[in-house]
Order: C-alpha cells, then sequence, then structure tokens
C-alpha cells in the first residue's frame, strides 16, 4: 500500500483530513458476514487494486469548508512517498476493480466508482430535503444475476436516505444503465437447455424511485434531476464509470414520477415451434396525463411496450410441409393505463394498440392465408369510476399522438383516434388459397366501431356496429 496521507487542523477535535494513494485491495468493514434477508444469503463486496481519494473535514457534514492543497502550497502539488494531494474541493472516493458477490445469485466484477453523497435533493412533491447515501459508477462489468449472463455492463446509480429523524425512513433510487449482452443461461431449462434461447443486445434500463415511510405513509417521491435548483445549479447528477471517456448523467424529471424503463434488442427461439426477434421498449410511467375522447385529462399510471423491426415465426416446418404463422416484420405500440389509487378512476383502465405488418401469412398442408401492408388498431376502457360517471376511451389523434422510444432510438407511435368510441379495427391486401381448388385476393377491411345515434325525434341511443 502507497498513501499519501495530509493533515490541516486549527482546532483539535474537528481535523482536515486528506487521502491520496493506491492500496492492493479493499473490503468494507464488517461486511465480511453480512447477511440479506431471512435466507441466509450472504454478501461480498471487495476490491482489486484500488484508489482511495478522500478530502474532508472530520466530524464536518457537506458543504464545509476543505483544504484547498494546490493553493496552500502556492500552486505545487503536496508530494508526500511518491504520491500527490492536490485536492481543491471536497471529495470522498474509492475506485478500483471490485468482486461483488451476493450468495450464488449474483457475482459481478469490473470497474467500478463509489462516492459517498451527503447534501440537498429536490423531490417532485416540491420539497427540498438532505439527504445521506452514495453514487456508484460501474464500466465494463462481466458476470451473472439471477440466471443471466451479462456483458459489458455500464452503470451510474445514486442511493440517497434522508438525513431527517423522527418517523423519516425515506430512500430514493435512481439509476441507469446499458449492456452489451445479457442471455440466459442455459441450466436455468433444466432438460430443455438445447431447446432455448434468449439473447438480449444493446439493452439500455432506467429507474428513478422511492421506498420507506414518512411518519408511517408510504414515500409516493422520487427526486427531481431536470432543471436548476434555487441557485440556479443543475440538478442533474454526473456520474464517473471509472473509464476515462465514459459518464451518465442521471436527469430523470421528477414530475414523470416513478419510472422502470427497458430497451433492449432481442432474439428468442423455442425449439423449432417459436422463433421471434426486434427491438423493443418497455416503460412505466406513474404521472401519465391521459387525454381521453371528450377533452378531458386524468392523470393515470401508464404501461407502454414499443415493438419496432419484429418478426416472428409460429408452427413447425418440415421439409414443404409447413404449419404454422409468419410475421416478417412488424411494428407496433400499446399502452395499458390505470386510473391512481385514491381517485374516482382507481378501478379504470385504458387499453390501446396500433400496430403495422408488413405481411401476415399463415400456412397449413392445404391451406394459405396471406395479407401484405395490413393495419391493426384497438380501442377501449374498463371498469367503473366511483361515482358511477360514464366512460370514454383514450384518445391519441392527432397532437395526443404517444411516441415510445425502442432499442433503436425510433419511436413506435401510437394513434388510435378517441372520437370513433370503443374500437377495433384491420384493413389490408389478403389472399386465401385452399388447396388447387380455390384462390380469393383482395382488399379488405373490417371495423367495430361505438358511436352515438341521433334519430328524428331527438331521442338518441349507443350502439356499436361493424
Amino acid at each position: 500500500m502507497g498513501v499519501a496521507l495530509g493533515f490541516a487542523s486549527d482546532r483539535p477535535s474537528s481535523p482536515w483530513l486528506a487521502m491520496s494513494g493506491d492500496v492492493s485491495s479493499i473490503s468494507l468493514v464488517g461486511m465480511e458476514d453480512a447477511v440479506l434477508g431471512g435466507d441466509g444469503t450472504s454478501l461480498s463486496i471487495t476490491a482489486q487494486s484500488a484508489r482511495l481519494d478522500v478530502n474532508t473535514l472530520i466530524g464536518g457534514s457537506s458543504g464545509d469548508a476543505v483544504v484547498d492543497w494546490a493553493s496552500t502550497y502556492d500552486d505545487v502539488s503536496f508530494v508526500v512517498g511518491g504520491e500527490t494531494i492536490a485536492y481543491e474541493a471536497e471529495v470522498f472516493e474509492v475506485s478500483g476493480t471490485f468482486d461483488i458477490t451476493i450468495g450464488s445469485d449474483v457475482s459481478l466484477s469490473g470497474s467500478v466508482v463509489i462516492s459517498l453523497y451527503e447534501g440537498d435533493v429536490s423531490l417532485s412533491s416540491g420539497d427540498v430535503v438532505g439527504v445521506r447515501g452514495l453514487t456508484l459508477g460501474a464500466s465494463a462489468l462481466d458476470g451473472q444475476l439471477f440466471g443471466v449472463t451479462a456483458r459489458d455492463v455500464d452503470l451510474g446509480v445514486m442511493l440517497a436516505t434522508s438525513a431527517a429523524q423522527d418517523g423519516d425512513n425515506r430512500t430514493w433510487l435512481a439509476f441507469k444503465g446499458t449492456s452489451a449482452d445479457l442471455r440466459l443461461q442455459s441450466d436455468l431449462f433444466g432438460d430443455n437447455r438445447d431447446d432455448i434461447d434468449f439473447d438480449v443486445t444493446k439493452a439500455s434500463f432506467d429507474v428513478n424511485a422511492g421506498f420507506g415511510t414518512l411518519q408511517d405513509v408510504a414515500n409516493n417521491s422520487v427526486i427531481n434531476f431536470s432543471g436548476n435548483d434555487a441557485e440556479g445549479s443543475p440538478r442533474s447528477e454526473r456520474i464517473s464509470t471509472g473509464s476515462d471517456d465514459a459518464a451518465i448523467v442521471l436527469d430523470f424529471d421528477g414530475d414523470d414520477g416513478v419510472q422502470y424503463a427497458l430497451n433492449m434488442t432481442a432474439t428468442l427461439q423455442l425449439a423449432a415451434s417459436l422463433h421471434a426477434s426486434g427491438q423493443f421498449g418497455l416503460r412505466r410511467t406513474q404521472n401519465f396525463e391521459l387525454t381521453l375522447a371528450d377533452g378531458s385529462r386524468q392523470t393515470v399510471d401508464a404501461y407502454l411496450i414499443g415493438v419496432s423491426d419484429g418478426t416472428a415465426q409460429f408452427g413447425r416446418k418440415d421439409g414443404d410441409d409447413a404449419v404454422g404463422l409468419e410475421l416478417p416484420r412488424i411494428d407496433m405500440g400499446l399502452g395499458l393505463f390505470k386510473g391512481q389509487s385514491g381517485t374516482d378512476y382507481e378501478d379504470v383502465s385504458w387499453v390501446a394498440l396500433h400496430g403495422n405488418s408488413e405481411e401476415l401469412k399463415a400456412s397449413g398442408s392445404w391451406a394459405t392465408f396471406t395479407s401484405t401492408q395490413g393495419r391493426l388498431s384497438f380501442n377501449d376502457v374498463f371498469g367503473t369510476t366511483k361515482n358511477n360517471a360514464s366512460l370514454g376511451v383514450a384518445d391519441f389523434s392527432g397532437s395526443n399522438a404517444l411516441s415510445i422510444p425502442v432499442a433503436s432510438n425510433d419511436d413506435v407511435v401510437l394513434d388510435v383516434d378517441g372520437s370513433l368510441g370503443r374500437s377495433l379495427s384491420f384493413d389490408g391486401t389478403t389472399t386465401l388459397i385452399l388447396g388447387d381448388d380455390l384462390s380469393l385476393s383482395g382488399s379488405m377491411s373490417f371495423g367495430l366501431e361505438t358511436r352515438d345515434l341521433v334519430l328524428s325525434d331527438d331521442q338518441w341511443f349507443q350502439m356499436a356496429w361493424c
């Protein structure tokens, strides 16, 4: 171990400390026999070829003045034992190649930077609270977690807990990450391991969430990383990953509430019966403003699924005897929306779907059905309100169209017209062949809509037709 230490003090109780150097290994004190949960799962975190960087006031708090060592020594670095102390601001950081193990389920290694964090954060509720915690940046992590083999994972994580006492047990987690490759381990499938293959490439994942309670009330707030604070400084958090040319920026908008998102390019193979691939986006947003067909708005929880350049084959093919369904290319946007708890709409759900397919082909030993340039849309609402108010479907036409991000950085657009009411429609160019005796082709469309009909005596009623 080669470490330089610097002490300075104008009072004996709270000296300033600076530490700089490389060490052969680090283990977190008190965690050698740490146990997570009631099943005895053990936790181990160690670092090889690690580095320490510390410049702080012992016994102080975030924001306290620290020594500017470079200026103190007339812009000449303070050198001890070959190590340099030239810090100008507060730092408390450990970096190196870490091995992280949690029982038999998680085993990761790679370049990691851990920094202690203490300061004020802005919440989605508008409050500003003092927190303590850490930030973790990781670069090129490899290993396995919960049956998934991961390669080349980059992460930026912030974990913070309220510094207040008296019933404030809130914790917040925010992170962004990317992975070059995720693969389900074959031994998860036992005797079927040779029949199943699931591979994910170019994956990205985002989380911004809150946990714990405040005075026994569940914490529904998240940290707001967007915009500037009261002093004009950006709220975004830049997290070093240990790589010279890479950092991950947390910039979540707190107005969106709790967020979970996953974008990926994936391939799934189930023996010879199913093959599917494409670019996918999955996203959950807590505070989504949903426009209804009558122009009113409701704040809901949104669950969004986007598929771009998707392909799928179902069934089997034995020589010329093919039985199954083929989708050579499909783009699809699906939105599931749920009324928020505590509102009149908490038992109401809205569903909307819009998809385009270049071709759909269903084939058997004696029949073939083909549809090209097909378009499918669906829009409906389910449940009842607390006050038994009438329900309208969601509207995504015009300026209300919803873009759903997918792995390719292209958006899938959900643009179902709410003025059609509860609706289901399909149209495309179709061909039907039955053996050698029948062949039909042409344009086909099908539609089911719900509309209010006004009669000549000014009465009206609602009906559906196709």
